[in-house]
């Protein structure tokens, strides 16, 4: 059976495989090196190493060995230490062990700890720590931020539906029900838009260059398309009109580039039907799409507003 380091005592008596003479586990090291001259890890290796013992259970990298008491780490950095399941488990069973109060002292402390290091109460607040971070993804991945990436919101999608049966939780029923009921529970309205309180304040835009902009995804195309050859208009002056419920409605699109129309919206705006909505009352919103549609307005969600930008942002002419 072999020794582990689960299973050695410092003052353990083992005997040696070559000569049989019989050692304290404290002293084998020395008289490996002294008496046949082998290290205490090739001996390790040869008589005492487990299957894959040198294997990092995280990541799968080679581990170093410690001594011949211990044997090999059981993980090849302290990043992969943290990140193993066993510690995940152990911290988790750690922290909920304690009481609400010591929880609220450690984040207190914590916060004020950081807060004197970088006038900064929390690592986001600090945009030195924001923009390393922003750095270091659009250095890995080509995107300032993960809700830009197309790989990451797929695979957040397909997770999602795999275990709802729905691709956003906002398209979700039961999830949106929760939310609406959470909300009249807390504020006497179904939703935000019906709160008078936030409509008091709310800002809808805001302002760059003396310019209004519904969202900083119209800022993002129309910074894109101010350094390109493409000819454009943000919040032309242009209006269609619908009928809905007999009442005539207006919209006007977000911009005309090229000649062609175009309508930034973001996918919650759709249901699963690709069907137009009012996001906060999931009212269909039919005869405004229709009116898109018939006016030949291009609507770009955020994957189609991505790949337009990548076209103009390499000279290409939409």
């Amino acid at each position: 059976m072999s020794i582990s380091k689960f299973n050695i005592v410092r003052h353990d008596i083992i005997e040696c495989k070559f000569c049989h003479k019989q050692i304290k586990s404290l002293g084998i090291s020395t008289h490996l090196l002294v008496k046949h001259n082998i290290h205490s890890r090739e001996y390790y290796d040869k008589y005492l190493k487990e299957p894959d013992e040198n294997i990092c259970k995280n990541c799968g990298k080679e581990t170093k060995f410690i001594n011949f008491t211990y044997g090999y780490r059981r993980y090849c950095c302290t990043l992969c230490a943290r990140q193993s399941e066993e510690a995940k488990l152990s911290a988790s069973e750690t922290w909920h062990s304690h009481t609400d109060e010591w929880k609220q002292d450690v984040r207190l402390r914590t916060q004020n700890t950081y807060f004197q290091r970088t006038g900064y109460y929390h690592n986001w607040s600090n945009p030195d720590s924001r923009q390393k971070c922003i750095d270091t993804y659009f250095k890995e991945t080509g995107y300032t931020h993960n809700m830009k990436n197309p790989e990451h919101l797929k695979q957040r999608s397909e997770e999602y539906f795999r275990k709802t049966g729905y691709y956003h939780n906002w398209s979700n029923p039961e999830s949106f029900a929760k939310c609406q009921q959470t909300y009249y529970e807390k504020t006497g309205y179904k939703n935000p838009g019906q709160n008078p309180n936030i409509q008091s304040h709310t800002v809808y835009g805001f302002y760059y260059n003396d310019i209004y902009f519904d969202s900083h995804w119209e800022y993002e195309l129309y910074e894109a398309l101010q350094s390109s050859k493409n000819v454009f208009e943000y919040h032309p002056k242009i209006t269609f009109t619908y009928i809905k419920e007999e009442q005539e409605h207006k919209y006007k699109p977000d911009f005309i580039i090229n000649g062609k129309f175009y309508e930034v919206k973001g996918d919650f705006f759709f249901n699963d039907n690709n069907q137009l909505i009012n996001p906060f009352t999931k009212e269909l919103q039919l005869e405004k799409q229709e009116c898109m549609i018939k006016n030949n307005v291009i609507i770009l969600k955020r994957k189609e507003l991505d790949m337009l930008i990548e076209k103009i942002r390499n000279n290409i002419i939409i």
